[in-house]
């Protein structure tokens, strides 16, 4: 019995502290936004054939799906600004920032979220 405890134990300590690892790196929570400026577009060179690349970076008020908001920034990788009004769900790591983002309809967005946004 106790050799079995002997490897148990630490393998339930690797696997939290490895969920534990992951979470805070790579773990991510839902907040809602709508596009509501055109955004800083910005020169990122140029290469590939083309004379320049742009993108487009946002900063916007985002809210979860409990209602609390977090400020956010985030760009798009496309010469042109994403299309206004649009809702978007951003996937943000509180070490990282916005790890994703995409686009959803204003019925898969949650009430205490979307009650800020309409306004």
């Amino acid at each position: 019995m106790k050799q079995i405890l002997n490897l148990v134990i630490p393998i339930f300590f690797l696997i939290g502290g490895s969920w534990f690892w992951y979470q805070n790196n790579y773990g991510t929570s839902d907040y809602y936004t709508q596009i509501t400026t055109d955004g800083n577009r910005t020169n990122i060179g140029s290469g590939g054939g083309r004379d320049a690349h742009f993108r487009y970076e946002y900063k916007l008020k985002a809210y979860n799906e409990n209602g609390d908001s977090k400020n956010i920034e985030f760009h798009s990788m496309s010469d042109r600004p994403l299309k206004k009004q649009a809702y978007l769900v951003t996937h943000v790591n509180n070490k990282k920032g916005v790890m994703g983002w995409e686009e959803v309809k204003s019925a898969d967005i949650p009430s205490n979220a979307l009650k800020p946004l309409a306004h």
